[in-house]
């Protein structure tokens, strides 16, 4: 850096030469990471109230208990842990055009032969670095919702059913998505896509590609 420089004339910069060994000073970038959540009715509230919020350990919501987020912007930080609980539809419910992202762990929704882990209505729902296990349907996007999913897996415990299901929704994939058990991908309804952008998957995405 030269002693001094042109500018403009309401303003001047000068100084002398910088040598490239010095430090010139401690610069802090504070990234917001959420509202620490470690409690089953601190969850629950922040559903309510709309934000970004990161888990501080595993939670277990009570039985036929769901986190609905209705209306909100919504941003859950799993932190690598696992949300579980027993609900007879999605565990996470994103609806009422919601702006969800659920990543970094685990959802866990053990209700037999009923329980969904996600399930999305009417809704734009981001997945990122996720697992979700589930008895039934992993993850059913449904009523013109807009799913997009980025390096997940996705698990049911009954063979018979399909793993993720689009039902006259948007969805878009990308990244590594695995599908671990289950009868995969099935899309239905009226008016669905799917696009299988650029990724690495265990089932056969062919028809989604461009």
């Amino acid at each position: 850096l030269g002693a001094s420089r042109s500018s403009p004339s309401n303003s001047s910069v000068s100084g002398s030469a910088i040598d490239a060994d010095k430090i010139l000073g401690t610069i802090t970038v504070t990234v917001n990471t959420g509202t620490m959540i470690s409690s089953k009715e601190e969850l629950l509230n922040s559903a309510a109230s709309g934000g970004t919020f990161r888990l501080a350990n595993d939670i277990a919501l009570d039985e036929n208990t769901t986190l609905e987020i209705s209306g909100k912007n919504y941003i859950l930080d799993l932190n690598g842990f696992t949300l579980s609980g027993s609900y007879y539809d999605g565990l996470i419910r994103p609806v009422s055009n919601s702006k969800v992202t659920i990543k970094n762990g685990t959802v866990w929704n053990n209700k037999n032969s009923q329980g969904h882990g996600i399930e999305a209505y009417s809704s734009e729902l981001v997945l990122e670095n996720c697992t979700v296990h589930s008895y039934s349907v992993a993850a059913f996007i449904n009523d013109n919702s807009s799913v997009y999913v980025t390096n997940c897996s996705f698990q049911t415990d009954f063979e018979n059913n399909y793993t993720l299901l689009n039902h006259s929704s948007t969805l878009t994939l990308s990244g590594v998505v695995k599908m671990l058990s289950g009868g995969g991908l099935s899309n239905q309804g009226v008016g669905e896509t799917t696009n299988a952008l650029a990724g690495t998957y265990n089932f056969d995405v062919s028809s989604y590609v461009d």
